[in-house]
């Protein structure tokens, strides 16, 4: 049918309206693609995700690591300024939010994320904010970053909205991330293409959400089969996943207005079923 979009093109859109100012169009093609390919992958590894994009757009699969891995060294893909004009979308429709300031720790690499993240009633959580930092000096600038994080939070939160910090939690383990797919199985050799995976996943994190978010929707409709009918037994994630699959034949509505409409009415205590 004429004028059916591929899910590349759906992802493509959803990010250009989130971040078209601040990203350029080669940087919004390149993380559309990796994002397609973090929604269909088993762990964020390059390889894997890379491969994955290449499988959902029947690309060159040599291709398509050397653009993610492209997109992961490009240092003018900067995650906190992408993310300070994305997450004031994200919360214009709360009036109430908890938020986890948390560090997580990547041992191997000798790498430290400060996250903040928007808490959902579940437990779950959707990153705003991140920075990751290395080196031997970092102990004695915690609190400088933690203050960074906090006043970025500020600036991104409406004056009507009330904030509960739930305050820092150092994490043992960076298998508790809150960015979706396990990353115990990635190797990234520096701060930035670290922070720069993370933003692929919050993407496809944020992106998954919006489709697993049809529930009493026409879309929602279209992944239940007459059984299930009444009962929920599919995982969040896998709706998601299937609601992207179902793109490709039927007619998309304007992506802005119908995924940050899904978004802001998601049901809280709804799950996703992913690694945390």
């Amino acid at each position: 049918m004429a004028g059916q979009r591929s899910e590349y093109d759906v992802v493509h859109e959803f990010i250009e309206r989130l971040a078209g100012e601040v990203l350029h169009p080669k940087q919004i093609d390149s993380l559309a693609h990796a994002v397609i390919g973090a929604v269909h992958a088993e762990v964020a590894s390059i390889h894997a995700i890379a491969r994955a994009a290449a499988r959902e757009r029947n690309v060159s699969e040599k291709h398509s690591i050397k653009q993610v891995d492209r997109l992961l060294a490009n240092s003018k893909v900067d995650a906190v300024e992408v993310m300070q004009h994305v997450a004031p979308i994200l919360l214009a429709e709360h009036a109430q939010i908890a938020v986890a300031v948390e560090w997580i720790e990547f041992a191997s690499e000798g790498h430290s994320t400060i996250a903040a993240s928007m808490m959902r009633k579940d437990g779950s959580a959707i990153p705003l904010f991140w920075m990751t930092m290395g080196g031997k000096k970092l102990e004695k600038r915690r609190a400088q970053y933690e203050a960074r994080i906090r006043g970025l939070l500020r600036l991104a939160v409406s004056e009507h909205v009330e904030v509960t910090v739930l305050g820092e939690r150092a994490l043992g383990s960076q298998k508790r991330a809150r960015f979706g797919l396990p990353l115990r199985d990635t190797t990234l050799s520096t701060p930035g293409r670290r922070d720069r995976m993370l933003l692929i996943l919050v993407f496809a994190r944020i992106f998954v959400a919006v489709g697993a978010s049809g529930n009493g929707r026409e879309l929602d409709g279209l992944l239940r089969a007459g059984a299930e009918t009444r009962r929920r037994t599919r995982s969040l994630f896998r709706r998601g996943r299937e609601y992207l699959a179902s793109v490709a034949c039927a007619a998309t509505r304007d992506v802005e207005r119908t995924c940050l409409a899904l978004w802001s009415e998601h049901d809280a205590t709804d799950r996703i079923d992913v690694v945390l």
